[in-house]
């Protein structure tokens, strides 16, 4: 038998990548679960392997990029901590390399959520805190920013300095935490979208649409516009990831293959969005940027 939520070697589906297999691991930790049983021994094994596979793809000066990214990379490092597992003393090292030299960052934005998973692997190996990490991830927190639950269950931990093993031992929620109001289809908020690619403007249209939209409902009321600017392309495109949909593609403009692109949400005039667009909530006259950008 295999354990629920995870397929079985003989199964159809596709094997789970280093970022479910870690959470997995690391829900069965916090869970208490018997980690000693075979199938359990295999998936740690099977995680070694993953890690392993994305260092080589680093490379031997960190010119690569991870098979995944560095996050799962992260994940991975700190589910085999938790399980307190020798890991490779190279694995280590090219995550720390990769924090020194910036690789958490896009555009100069910090990612938080690299700084969770990077700073409870830290915590693991170290049990040192870092206080400016700490603030950004409580803010972020207490305004409400995280709709989403897996990135709830990543950064808490690492805000009260614990680990998934706390996790289990811990049941009163944080009543600080405010929770999404949801939409108000009484009151109406007027938001300005534009798409770029390069140099080139692919579309630009202030929208109308209920208070509470979140952004990927803001791209669905664009559709029909989307057509008429762009010679019959009137869809966007996402790819399903742990932490929700991830932008792909715009008006039929999307990443090739072998192509260091993505597409970057931005508010005007260059700020990054921590949220994924399942959740961030636009405000009334934000500007909203898409760009194809490379990384």
């Amino acid at each position: 038998l295999t354990s629920p939520g995870m397929p079985s070697q003989r199964s159809s589906r596709k094997k789970p990548g280093t970022g479910e297999l870690a959470l997995y691991l690391l829900a069965l930790r916090a869970a208490c679960q018997d980690m000693d049983t075979p199938e359990r021994k295999r998936m740690v094994t099977q995680l070694k392997l993953l890690l392993n596979k994305e260092m080589k793809q680093i490379g031997h000066k960190e010119k690569g990029h991870p098979i995944t990214n560095y996050y799962q990379y992260s994940l991975g490092i700190l589910a085999l901590c938790v399980h307190k597992k020798r890991i490779d003393p190279e694995v280590i090292r090219k995550l720390l390399s990769a924090e020194h030299n910036g690789r958490f960052y896009h555009h100069q934005i910090l990612s938080v959520g690299k700084i969770s998973s990077a700073q409870m692997f830290s915590i693991c190996l170290n049990q040192q805190e870092f206080s400016s990490g700490m603030a950004a991830l409580r803010q972020s927190l207490e305004q409400g920013d995280f709709q989403n639950n897996l990135i709830q269950s990543q950064l808490l931990p690492a805000l009260y300095c614990k680990s998934y093993v706390d996790v289990a031992n811990s049941s009163i929620p944080d009543p600080s935490l405010q929770k999404p109001s949801g939409i108000d289809p009484t009151r109406n908020i007027s938001i300005r979208l534009e798409a770029r690619k390069a140099s080139q403007s692919l579309y630009q249209h202030v929208l109308v649409v209920p208070w509470g939209s979140t952004l990927l409902d803001v791209l669905e009321a664009a559709m029909p516009l989307f057509w008429w600017c762009g010679g019959g392309e009137n869809r966007y495109e996402t790819q399903k990831t742990l932490s929700g949909p991830m932008l792909t593609g715009v008006m039929g403009e999307t990443a090739q293959v072998g192509e260091h692109k993505y597409w970057r949400i931005v508010r005007h005039p260059n700020s990054s969005l921590d949220q994924g667009i399942a959740e961030y909530t636009p405000r009334k006259g934000d500007h909203i940027i898409l760009k194809m950008t490379s990384w």
